[in-house]
């Protein structure tokens, strides 16, 4: 298995000429507790990012290797 995760903060360039993340707050505890029943309160955080996720075993042209090919 190949590890290939890294962390990704906000505003961060994760690749030249596409868009950064955006990382923020969709409800905040504040807004959760005027929404919802006494003593309920929750916080959603929010993920905006452009990405390339699609399965890792078909590759970006024909006739090359996917990762379930690789050695190792």
């Amino acid at each position: 298995m190949l590890e290939l995760s890294h962390i990704v903060e906000h505003g961060m360039v994760t690749y030249p000429g596409l868009p950064a993340p955006v990382i923020g707050s969709y409800l905040s505890f504040e807004e959760s507790r005027s929404q919802y029943d006494a003593g309920t309160e929750f916080s959603i955080g929010s993920l905006t990012m452009v990405g390339n996720t699609g399965p890792t075993s078909t590759p970006r042209r024909t006739g090359l290797p996917t990762v379930t090919t690789w050695p190792g």
